[in-house]
Formats: C-alpha cells, structure tokens, sequence
C-alpha cells in the first residue's frame, strides 16, 4: 500500500520555511500535489499543499515561520499499513483530502503516502481480474 514516499524520503523537513515549501511545491521536478511534512524521527506533523501555503500567506504568516510551526496543533488524519483499501478510500471522503500519510502503528513512523487515485489503480486492477475469472469460468 504504502507508495514512493516510504520513510520521509522526498518530503519536506519540519525545518523548512513557508518560503522554502512555495519553491519546493511550485518547482517544475515536484511531481505531487501534497506532502507529508516529518520530524528529525519520520513521525508526520502534516500535510502540505499549494492551498496551505496560499492559506498561511493570506492569514500574514511570515516567509521565515517554519512547517513545524505552521503545523503546530494541526489535526491530522493518517492511514496504518495493515488497513482496508475500503475504509481508506471512506476516510479521504470523510476528511475531503487526496491523500494520507500511511504510519506504523508500533513507532508512528512514516511509512508511505496513499491517495484516492493509488485506491483507483487497485481497484482497477481488481475488477480487471474478476472480468478475467469471469470469461474464463463463464457468467454463472
């Protein structure tokens, strides 16, 4: 389940200013719309966005404030590894985001990074399949 961001690789520092994650999220080899933000221990502290920051600015956060900071008291909604597609693809609805930072439930570590269009290929796949078993066992 668990997708190209295992282990924080790729996501933004908690050190990182308001200023650094515009650059980093309008840079043209940034290939997602959102990241999970961590700790010096991978634990997620939040999401990040281009509406974040457009929120931030507009509430008069300076350029220097960090992700940690900006985070602070942020609720955040997350994923464990040993979940069902079903109710992930339920908790994205509920909350209204794209994605959810995936966590161990032993060490509350990043572990990956799931979004709805992740949940649109395994569904794919999955009915792909049953189409398959379809045709080869015949309509019953």
């Amino acid at each position: 389940m668990a997708t190209a961001l295992a282990k924080g690789e790729g996501s933004p520092p908690h050190t990182m200013t308001l200023h650094g994650a515009a650059a980093f999220l309008t840079n043209l080899k940034t290939n997602h719309p959102s990241f999970p933000v961590v700790d010096a221990n991978h634990h997620v502290l939040g999401v990040i966005d281009p509406p974040s920051v457009l929120r931030w600015r507009r509430a008069g956060k300076h350029r220097t404030a960090t992700l940690k900071q900006l985070l602070a008291g942020n609720k955040i909604t997350v994923a464990h590894p040993d979940e069902y597609l079903d109710r992930l693809a339920d908790r994205l609805m509920q909350v209204n985001v794209s994605h959810l930072p995936v966590i161990s439930r032993e060490d509350q570590r990043l572990v990956g990074y799931i979004g709805w269009k992740d949940l649109m290929r395994v569904r794919a796949r999955s009915q792909a399949e049953e189409t398959q078993k379809t045709v080869f066992f015949g309509a019953r």
